[in-house]
């Protein structure tokens, strides 16, 4: 008997230099500040240096989007992040399941968040979702329409809450490598949506580009107060893009159409044409800038406002490029003029301020080439579709080169020779009586005798045959 209370008194003895581990979910946070409710389920992981360390964050300024590899639930998830069978630091702050639901693992305050370790180097500054998904996404169209639309409505409660936008530095931006310090466009004082792979080039390529491009493009409409259910018919708004919206954001009832919100021909990379053919502009006897200004944006939805001479211009390009679908993927762009010698696009629809400037030094038919070449920069930039189109462009460009003296040498402007050769290929197809315009000007337009085959194959998939 003595021998098993020895024995007894010795385990208990044990056990007090190796205290088991007793779960502790849903324990309170350690940062102070007032706790913010962002409509979700909340299930605390257990404090833990590996994944809930305690530590108190900043008010964040990012938000990071992510996707995982062998979980697709959200329980799934929150039992890897909770049990860390592989003994890692990992965790995030919110994951979001295949079937929709979502559960917040990390606290979140009105002026910081919990840090979880999801971002090397950015984990203070930053709120991270983990969208479950065995490897990551090339279109949005991959994501099961509940968990994309779940995804969207968080990521709009979370720009509500912080303030934060879907931010300039486009999905196309990455930082040189994991540490910020390095160099590289995106810094700790940054603003926006971000995939991981920008942040964390190094190692990381999630949640693939083609989705983050899709995802800010959605929310660049929609915004932090968008409205995911479209026509309150229940079906998800995750199709919709910048051809469907009027200046100022409200959707456009579509017209009859198999594609698109215009219909139209699957020829076109848009999934759907404008809603009427090419054609000459109508006879109209309007005599102010005004005039033309109201008629243009009762049509296509486009602010412009230029003198009464290139007015008319731009009436006629409008038609007469009506057929490409071009027009409707930039519905709310705002253009204007100014005294400078050359035109410039800015910004897209959208955005505070002009979107696009027009030099008034311009006359004629330049003012209908500089115009549509500027809008093509609006749709390389500012539309998934324009954005693939240039994607083509490049490699006609690595196979043909310039299509132009300008798109070969941006005559020391220092502008991005790839835009520049996309936006003369697609101006210069359109207006096919057009040579170039701009720093080596000449009569002769570039696809004359067959000149250049790749880019006139890339601009008739674009913007259909002219």
């Amino acid at each position: 008997m003595k021998a098993v209370q020895i024995f007894f008194i010795f385990f208990i003895f044990l056990l007090s230099l190796f205290p088991m581990k007793v779960s502790a979910v849903n324990e309170p946070t350690t940062c102070s500040g007032e706790v913010i409710d962002l409509g979700v389920e909340k299930k605390l992981l257990s404090p833990s240096q590996l994944s809930r360390p305690g530590i108190c964050g900043q008010k964040p300024t990012k938000i990071v989007m992510h996707t995982t590899w062998g979980h697709d639930t959200a329980e799934g998830l929150w039992e890897y992040f909770e049990t860390k069978p592989e003994g890692r630091y990992a965790s995030t702050q919110f994951v979001v399941g295949k079937d929709g639901k979502v559960l917040q693992m990390l606290e979140t305050l009105s002026d910081k968040v919990e840090i979880g370790w999801a971002v090397s180097y950015f984990n203070d500054d930053s709120v991270s979702i983990e969208i479950g998904r065995n490897g990551n996404f090339n279109t949005r169209d991959e994501v099961p329409k509940v968990q994309y639309d779940a995804t969207v409505k968080l990521v709009q409660a979370l720009m509500q809450a912080y303030d934060i936008p879907v931010g300039n530095i486009e999905y196309t931006a990455i930082n040189n490598t994991n540490d910020p310090s390095a160099g590289g466009p995106i810094t700790k004082s940054s603003l926006g949506i971000f995939g991981h792979y920008q942040l964390s080039p190094d190692d990381r390529s999630d949640p693939g580009q083609g989705f983050l491009r899709d995802f800010r493009d959605d929310l660049k409409i929609l915004g932090p107060e968008g409205n995911n259910d479209n026509n309150n018919n229940g079906s998800s708004n995750r199709y919709i893009s910048q051809k469907c919206i009027t200046q100022v954001g409200t959707p456009l009832e579509p017209p009859p159409g198999p594609l698109g919100c215009t219909g139209g021909s699957e020829d076109n990379i848009f999934g759907g044409g404008p809603a009427e053919p090419c054609q000459a502009p109508p006879s109209v006897n309007y005599t102010s800038s005004e005039e033309y200004e109201d008629a243009i944006f009762q049509k296509w939805g486009i602010s412009v406002n230029l003198p009464l001479h290139q007015m008319q211009n731009a009436w006629k390009e409008f038609h007469e490029i009506d057929c490409t679908g071009l027009l409707q993927d930039i519905r709310g762009s705002i253009i204007s003029s100014w005294g400078e010698g050359w035109s410039e696009q800015f910004s897209c629809a959208g955005d505070p301020g002009v979107n696009l400037y027009i030099s008034t030094q311009f006359q004629g038919e330049w003012v209908e080439t500089h115009l549509t070449h500027e809008l093509t920069h609006l749709w390389q930039k500012c539309s998934s579709r324009g954005e693939a189109n240039q994607l083509e462009n490049n490699a006609a460009y690595d196979i043909e080169g310039g299509i132009t003296h300008y798109s070969r040498t941006t005559c020391g402007f220092g502008s991005n020779k790839y835009n520049e050769d996309h936006a003369e290929s697609i101006s210069l197809f359109l207006n096919p009586s057009s040579g170039e315009t701009t720093c080596a000007q000449t009569n002769i337009n570039p696809f004359s005798n067959g000149g250049f085959p790749k880019h006139k194959e890339v601009a008739e998939k674009g913007v259909g045959k002219k």
